[in-house]
């Protein structure tokens, strides 16, 4: 008995190349784009990660602090330095760190529970100077 053989089909064409002026391409990140924005999440944005990085800081601070108080008569710090340390470490977690996290929460937050469609004023609570252009 022959078997037939299965008749000779031949590759379907190649697409035609796709030039880049055709293709999407993916938005890319940009600093200026972040620091120079007027949009709330992003400013609120901002503050937190502003203020998580001075909680780090005020952490190590601590982290110092406690290590000079583990034993009595410690010469870890000296003691004016330990002074210094206690007050940076309280200005720090109060004023750098603590206060950028609730602004950064009340921008993030408040123009939402509110229904704005925008913030108003946003150049005046970016942490970019004033003069610094904006992109609408």
């Amino acid at each position: 008995m022959a078997v037939a053989a299965p008749p000779i089909t031949h590759p379907a064409p190649a697409p035609a190349p796709v030039h880049v002026e055709q293709a999407e391409a993916a938005p890319r990140w940009s600093g200026w784009e972040w620091l120079a924005t007027v949009d709330h999440k992003k400013i609120g944005v901002l503050y937190l990660l502003t203020g998580f990085g001075f909680f780090l800081l005020g952490g190590f601070e601590a982290l110092l602090i406690r290590t000079q108080l583990i034993k009595p008569l410690n010469t870890f710090l000296p003691p004016d330095i330990f002074n210094q340390m206690f007050t940076m470490h309280a200005t720090t977690m109060i004023f750098l760190a603590i206060m950028p996290i609730n602004v950064g929460l009340g921008n993030f937050i408040v123009p939402l529970m509110v229904g704005a469609a925008d913030m108003a004023y946003p150049w005046a609570a970016r942490p970019t100077p004033a003069g610094s252009p904006t992109r609408r």
